[in-house]
């Protein structure tokens, strides 16, 4: 994709602008919006300022440290991280606040892994709460569901017992450990 220089008065302008220097420079429509999306960034049309790359930043590590995991001395497959709520001091402010903090599992306190595990559970809870309530409502109100209601059971026992021994790869080991 050739590259042009768009005209001044477009420069620092509402999407609206950018598109419309994308096809004043006789770029090609019928191109998925990505394509667009590129050139205008590319022709320094569209930038956000420092705040906003640091929230969208802090927003996908906060979706990424959750996932990271390691193989436990028992063959689990299971988190590295976790987040729990405790205080701390803004080193460019010196001020104290709460906030979300997070920690390796194998080497946080007590007090840090209870506070964890509870907002976790917490947080499932309101999940199970939300799909009982959106299971009660379908079966009350899609009428494709009237003589078929989706019935689920809300009890978790049997599937966390049988995760208890699953090991790194997701096979059950023969004996337990």
């Amino acid at each position: 994709m050739s590259v042009a220089t768009p005209p001044p008065e477009v420069r620092d302008s509402s999407m609206h602008g950018a598109y419309q220097a994308y096809v004043a420079a006789g770029m090609p429509l019928g191109i998925p919006h990505i394509e667009i999306a590129t050139w205008i960034v590319n022709n320094g049309l569209y930038d956000v300022p420092f705040e906003t790359k640091l929230k969208q930043c802090d927003k996908l590590l906060a979706a990424v440290l959750p996932t990271i995991t390691r193989t436990d001395p028992q063959g689990r497959k299971v988190r590295k991280l976790f987040a729990y709520r405790g205080s701390w001091t803004d080193p460019g402010t010196g001020k104290e606040r709460q906030a979300w903090l997070w920690d390796d599992v194998f080497a946080c306190t007590a007090d840090q892994g209870h506070a964890g595990l509870r907002a976790m559970r917490k947080g499932v809870g309101c999940d199970v709460i939300a799909l009982a309530k959106l299971q009660a409502s379908m079966n009350d109100n899609n009428p494709n569901l009237k003589d078929n209601p989706i019935q689920l059971s809300w009890d978790f026992t049997d599937e966390v017992e049988s995760s208890q021994n699953d090991t790194d790869d997701g096979e059950k080991p023969t004996q337990p450990r």
